[in-house]
């Protein structure tokens, strides 16, 4: 007996992700608002810095201060651009899971960043800009003041590549 169900299943399948989508995307949407506007802060120096303020307030005696404010208040120039630039990187390096974590996010988007470049060249006339293949005149560090519309790199003057589909 011949069958049309398996031709059917992809329209079927395909009607019912997409509705099963935007209903999660609908509800999830709706979960992150309320969420946002009335779950409870967690942190243990944001509450006490709250509970200073209210204080505050209250008395109007301003020389109470939590320790957030304290360690603010005592922290110099120097001291603030280590725990911005430094720490990250120390982070990164003497903890191995976030090392891999970091490789392996950072393959995921060079993957991305290559799939959407090569959209161009696949789907169009094939044009793409000089960043997807930069060229040794053309290097990756000076390409990003290429633009795809210009015929010409505007650091290096060398030629834009363009790759015409075969």
């Amino acid at each position: 007996m011949y069958s049309l169900y398996p031709r059917q299943v992809p329209v079927h399948s395909s009607e019912v992700s997409q509705r099963t989508i935007w209903e999660l995307m609908w509800l999830s949407s709706a979960t992150l608002i309320l969420l946002f506007f009335f779950y409870p802060e967690t942190s243990a120096s944001n509450v006490l810095y709250q509970r200073v303020r209210r204080f505050h307030k209250a008395t109007g005696n301003s020389w109470i201060m939590s320790a957030s404010e304290i360690g603010l208040a005592t922290m110099s120039a120097r001291d603030l651009a280590v725990d911005i630039l430094v720490h990250p990187f120390t982070l990164n390096f003497q903890e191995p899971i976030v090392f891999a974590l970091n490789v392996y996010i950072s393959l995921t988007y060079v993957l991305l960043y290559i799939w959407f470049e090569s959209f161009p060249v696949v789907f169009t006339s094939g044009e793409s800009s000089c960043l997807a293949y930069p060229s040794s005149a053309c290097s990756s560090a000076r390409s990003l003041s290429c633009h795809p519309s210009s015929p010409t790199c505007i650091t290096c003057k060398s030629p834009s590549i363009t790759l015409t589909a075969s």
